[in-house]
């Protein structure tokens, strides 16, 4: 074994923890937090398909594994080329949706308590007017079972919107 090995392991080590501790971050602080619009997801959809092809033609020309010889071989790895463009592009839009400033506003609407499930947050389900969808804000402050109305406090800029701070009403 060569002497420089330990040092390489113990840095990838850190890389890989350091990476998982970033997702985690990002999954509980960022994305639970952050909205983006309707355009912005069709967009990114449309960018990913479109941006797949050279990236499908690239892999195929320049890679080292197994080439594809069939229509669905090639149709797998689109399809994961795709794939992996979404969630790459996922999280870059929303990390910047989060980071870039934007108008500061405050509304009030009624909401339905929406109960935790495995894979998400209790909260308040709501309806926000510019998005034009309903949201789920997670863990909003003040007394979620006995109000009905909620103020939003958001930073809304050109790819979504972020929820700043929540609160519940009687």
């Amino acid at each position: 074994m060569m002497t420089s090995s330990y040092p390489k392991l113990f840095s990838l080590t850190l890389i890989v923890l350091g990476c998982i501790f970033g997702f985690f971050t990002w999954q509980y602080e960022i994305d639970r937090e952050t909205f983006l619009r309707p355009l912005t997801i069709r967009n990114m959809l449309l960018s990913s398909l479109l941006l797949a092809v050279p990236l499908l033609f690239a892999m195929i020309k320049w890679g080292t594994g197994a080439k594809p010889h069939t229509a669905k071989d090639y149709i797998k790895l689109y399809s994961g080329v795709v794939l992996l463009l979404c969630m790459v592009s996922y999280f870059l839009l929303t990390t910047l949706t989060w980071l870039l400033p934007g108008q500061i506003s405050t509304y009030s609407t009624p909401y339905e308590y929406d109960s935790a499930g495995r894979h998400s947050c209790s909260g308040a389900r709501l309806y926000d007017p510019d998005l034009e969808e309903k949201i789920k804000v997670c863990y909003p402050a003040g007394n979620v079972y006995g109000g009905n109305v909620i103020t939003i406090t958001k930073r809304s800029n050109a790819l979504g919107m972020t929820v700043i701070h929540a609160v519940t009403k009687r």
